[in-house]
């Protein structure tokens, strides 16, 4: 095939190339909120190895403690890359002030790659976080997210969370509980192994919709608490959700008074409950 290059064409080879991934873990923290401090701290799983690069020109590497703290020139905002092993965060463990810096997640990178364990209390009390990243994190290897963004902001949404690897996951319980999430889409996750999403998204109080179809969850037997006091929760897709093993709906949907459509509600396979205490509550559900 000929390329036209003006009046020119040529005939030579044509090489293609692409841009390499990000591997960076990427994030933005505001010092100025929370104590106000110059100084952030970065709270990891055991065994670290990482190296820290700043907006402001600081360049840390070898890092292996799991716990490490940052300080700037002045309080303000700053961009901060990790790159190499780093297994999650813990920031549970940092204090609310602490937390309260984080304020953007722009790309995943190669958090939690290589990591096989829980991400309990990951992003625990950051009230500002928004996720902006557009790539993959590798979450194949964790067993448990609970709490893992609790009392989290992300009102604009989390990119692509419906691709998340979240196969080996036990434990989905408080998972996105008190965020200001709109809409969440996690069709088709397949959860072979989990047995707890109970308080999921509990006092999700901007929340209006979301979907769990295709969900493959055979082992599921906790779905207490899930919706509880979802205030403005309109809408559920339940379209091929596969729980055949469930034990417990109690309080599920409790005062979600705007609850009205749960699309293919007989995909709730109740044959196996043994509580099913106020499931429905204060909802004015309506089969559609």
């Amino acid at each position: 095939m000929g390329i036209g290059i003006g009046n020119r064409v040529d005939w030579g080879r044509v090489t293609m190339t692409s841009t390499p991934a990000n591997k960076a873990f990427e994030f933005t923290v505001d010092t100025t909120r929370g104590d106000g401090l110059s100084q952030f701290t970065i709270r990891t799983k055991p065994s670290p190895n990482y190296n820290i690069e700043t907006s402001d020109g600081q360049v840390i590497t070898g890092v292996t403690s799991q716990s490490t703290t940052i300080t700037f020139p002045s309080s303000g905002i700053y961009t901060v890359k990790l790159t190499n092993y780093i297994p999650g965060f813990e920031l549970v463990n940092t204090g609310a002030s602490n937390a309260a810096k984080l304020i953007e997640i722009s790309n995943w990178g190669k958090f939690c790659a290589d990591y096989s364990g829980s991400l309990y209390g990951a992003f625990y009390g950051c009230g500002a976080l928004q996720i902006t990243a557009t790539d993959i994190p590798d979450f194949s290897g964790i067993t448990s997210f609970q709490q893992a963004f609790i009392n989290c902001s992300l009102s604009s949404g989390i990119p692509n969370v419906k691709k998340w690897s979240v196969s080996n996951a036990t434990n989905l319980t408080q998972m996105f509980r008190n965020t200001q999430l709109t809409s969440i889409d996690v069709s088709g996750w397949d959860l072979p192994a989990l047995t707890s999403m109970s308080y999921m998204f509990e006092d999700c109080d901007e929340l209006i919709s979301v979907n769990l179809s295709n969900w493959n969850a055979p082992l599921l037997t906790d779905m207490s608490y899930v919706f509880q006091q979802s205030l403005l929760l309109q809408t559920i897709d339940l379209t091929n959700f596969y729980a055949p093993s469930l034990t417990n709906l109690t309080y599920t949907f409790y005062n979600a008074p705007n609850l009205s459509n749960i699309i293919d509600i007989n995909n709730l396979d109740v044959s196996n409950v043994t509580s099913m205490q106020s499931t429905f509550q204060t909802t004015k559900f309506n089969q559609p």
